[in-house]
């Protein structure tokens, strides 16, 4: 502990991992005996994964609009994959474009809840590669999961208005077009693997073909979760 003022002092945070995140009340220790009557709140948190962590939002999906703002979301996540409740992370974003080689100026917003908002403007119809990347408390910078995204920017027509925004028919039909890609998954996979409907014991091709579809499922977890994540 060293005091800075007064009134004023700073110390270290103890090691809180084996209790979580969670509240806590801080009392000062007076002469190592008596206990401040007064306390103050303060909170343990987890650290970021960006492991666990996704992004989502017209910012990383084409087709666009050139001289129209877009803007995605990243949406923090601690090692458990629960949403960060608070933010201060050290986010870096990085839009270069694929023909010119030169990076786009990016805007990031934290809320303090764990979302950060990135915006930016491609004023030219161009494609481009977003990269989204964390410092960790030790200072590794670790690249996000379906980095780099590649987006394709068309001439702004007035019909598409308001098609790189959040609420816009990009996203909408984004959801619309992985969800029913899902179900299509699932609803192969399920009657692939189904094995009390295949005589599986007097074919050997079956129990092979059972075993294709469980690979296939493995192979492409990462990839339907994070598009989970998405929706």
């Amino acid at each position: 502990m060293e005091w800075i003022s007064k009134t004023e002092f700073v110390t270290l945070t103890p090691n809180f991992r084996k209790y979580g995140p969670k509240k806590v009340d801080v009392y000062i220790l007076i002469d190592e005996d008596l206990i401040s009557v007064t306390k103050t709140d303060f909170s343990f948190y987890v650290d970021t994964m960006c492991e666990k962590s996704c992004t989502y939002g017209p910012g990383i999906h084409s087709v666009q609009n050139a001289g129209e703002e877009t803007v995605f979301i990243i949406n923090a996540r601690d090692e458990d994959g629960n949403n960060r409740t608070s933010g201060r992370d050290e986010w870096l974003v990085s839009v270069v474009d694929r023909n010119t080689k030169q990076e786009v100026e990016t805007e990031i917003t934290d809320d303090d809840n764990g979302t950060y908002y990135v915006k930016y403007t491609c004023p030219e119809p161009t494609e481009v590669s977003v990269n989204v990347s964390i410092v960790d408390c030790q200072g590794t910078k670790k690249t996000i999961n379906g980095c780099p995204y590649k987006v394709k920017f068309i001439d702004f027509v007035e019909e598409n208005r308001g098609l790189n925004s959040l609420e816009g028919s990009l996203i909408v039909n984004f959801i619309r077009d992985k969800t029913d890609e899902l179900r299509h998954f699932i609803d192969e996979r399920h009657t692939a693997l189904d094995i009390e409907k295949r005589n599986y014991i007097e074919d050997v091709h079956i129990l092979l073909d059972i075993k294709k579809n469980y690979t296939q499922c493995i192979k492409v977890s990462l990839e339907n979760e994070r598009t989970l994540d998405q929706l």
